[in-house]
């Protein structure tokens, strides 16, 4: 009784503004300040890591714009509450956040992570009047693999490239929502690229052997995908990265621009993998706010 509790807390969120005071009696659902967060929220139902965690503000003038924050870990391990962090402060700024779990490598390796995010979206879509939310303000980010991520289902959202089998038939208009931006912080963005010893492992793991330019690969690549109707990107990278060189994100960079893609680069002096928070938050909120036209400023820089 619990979890069906949760699940109609979730979908009907003027439930959420009249119950306040018993929300931290349920199971999996916690209140902080104004924020509710329902935990273990299945986007699909082929597999256990087809959860996500839901973060919306108590309160809410119209339909809300929505971020969608994907963990990292090299497609093979990580989990949704690695960026957990980031859901409170996203909400607080006005936004339905989220934080999906996938399936990952080497049980599930290419395409299953792709497939699993769009089938996250096809969900919102679905249920997005019940939600509350907009469908044509979507905002994807994430870090490392999950940076990885954001970019390559951003920049195949308007084609049918990479969906999942069973969207195949579904109707495109009933089942996608409008990607406005994409963020990653320390993604890969070709796959094709030359990696450091501590990272070939994880993509050959994941995205198979090294071969020629129409290989896996390529095919899970970011940059094969750039077009002129992509959403706008940032790419935040530490100039210390030893996970993901430099040159690897310039590719994306020059084919946007070529493209007529909006693409911004935001390189943190010294910054490692996953350079420091406090690095990058200012102009990560502002380019989510721009493109979402929402107050995510306010609520990241509370954290």
């Amino acid at each position: 009784m619990i979890h069906v509790l949760v699940s109609l807390l979730l979908l009907l969120p003027s439930a959420v503004q009249k119950a306040v005071d018993p929300i931290s009696l349920l199971d999996g659902v916690e209140r902080i300040n104004e924020v509710v967060i329902v935990e273990d929220v299945p986007y699909a139902s082929g597999h256990a890591r087809q959860v996500m965690d839901v973060a919306m503000p108590n309160s809410q003038d119209g339909p809300l714009p929505v971020v969608v924050v994907i963990h990292g870990g090299g497609w093979a391990n990580g989990d949704k509450s690695d960026v957990r962090m980031f859901l409170e402060p996203l909400a607080n700024g006005g936004c339905l956040a989220i934080s999906p779990n996938y399936r990952m490598a080497p049980t599930h390796p290419a395409p299953a992570a792709i497939h699993d995010i769009k089938h996250l979206l096809r969900w919102l879509k679905l249920n997005a009047d019940e939600l509350g939310i907009d469908r044509d303000r979507v905002a994807l980010m994430g870090f490392s693999a999950g940076g990885h991520l954001s970019a390559i289902v951003g920049m195949t959202s308007d084609t049918r490239v990479l969906d999942p089998p069973s969207s195949k038939k579904a109707n495109r208009k009933d089942g996608q929502v409008k990607i406005c931006c994409v963020a990653s912080i320390g993604g890969p963005m070709d796959l094709t690229g030359t990696f450091p010893e501590i990272a070939e492992p994880l993509v050959r793991g994941w995205a198979g052997p090294p071969k020629g330019k129409g290989g896996p690969r390529s095919l899970y690549s970011p940059v094969r995908w750039v077009s002129r109707k992509d959403p706008p990107v940032m790419l935040i990278h530490g100039e210390a990265d030893q996970v993901v060189p430099l040159d690897n994100i310039s590719g994306m960079k020059l084919e946007c621009d070529k493209k007529g893609v909006s693409c911004r680069i935001h390189l943190v002096d010294e910054g490692s993998h996953i350079p420091e928070y406090k690095s990058y938050v200012v102009p990560l909120a502002g380019f989510l706010d721009e493109h979402l036209d929402s107050s995510i400023n306010t609520g990241l820089n509370r954290k």
